[in-house]
Order: C-alpha cells, then sequence, then structure tokens
C-alpha cells in the first residue's frame, strides 16, 4: 500500500522543502497570502531549478480556495501555528478547531532555527 500522497497543498514557505520530496507525477500547489511573498516563492522555485510549478497570480487567497480542494482523508499541516496564534494565523485557527468539518490537533514545537522560542503545528 502506497501512503505517499500524490498532491501536495501548501501555504507559505515550505514549498522547496515539499517539492524536493514529491514522488514521479507528484503536483504541489503553493497557496500565499500576500502578493509579496508569492513573487518570493516563485522566483525561490525558479533558482532551485524545480522549474515545473504552475502558479497563478493572486493578492489573498483565503481557507476556502483551499478547502475546495481537499478530498476525504486529507491532513492539512499548518506550520508557525504557535508564534502566529494571536497574529496572521488567528482566523485559520479559530476556524479549524470549531468547525464540524475536522478534527484538529495542535501539536508542541519550537522554530525551526530556533530552539528557544515555542511554536507549534496544527494537524
Amino acid at each position: 500500500m502506497n501512503l505517499l500522497p500524490q498532491a501536495f497543498y501548501e501555504l507559505g514557505y515550505s514549498a522547496l522543502t515539499i517539492a524536493q520530496q514529491l514522488p514521479r507525477g507528484g503536483r504541489l500547489v503553493s497557496f500565499e497570502k500576500e502578493w509579496t511573498w508569492w513573487l518570493a516563492a516563485r522566483r525561490f522555485m525558479w533558482q532551485a531549478s524545480q522549474g515545473q510549478e504552475q502558479a497563478a497570480a493572486a493578492d489573498r487567497v483565503g481557507n476556502k480556495a483551499a478547502e475546495a480542494s481537499l478530498e476525504v482523508g486529507a491532513v492539512v499541516v499548518a506550520d508557525n501555528a504557535g508564534v502566529f496564534a494571536q497574529g496572521g494565523m488567528r482566523d485559520y485557527l479559530e476556524y479549524v478547531r470549531n468547525s464540524p468539518r475536522y478534527s484538529s490537533r495542535y501539536l508542541e514545537s519550537t522554530l525551526e532555527w530556533r530552539d528557544d522560542v515555542a511554536d507549534g503545528l496544527e494537524l
């Protein structure tokens, strides 16, 4: 049984790491909230020679855009759910934690580059 996903939907800057792990024929769709981050992500993809990304510009993409593409049993991993819980991720976290459509769980961690700063993932 193959448990490796064939498609990834990514919101944020982790796209390069995910793209490097894609199986042959796999697909990555990356969403960015801010158009400036979208431009940066597109450039990083180009610089990393991933070259197969398909991107469409949008200055704001909400939860609903990604949600429509999720299949039953999909797992959504939201990084930095601790450091941005009271800021930019508050609406998202409130939505997934209170929606009857989802089962949500917070996993404590630290920032990737700072072991002394508490952070976490929302699954």
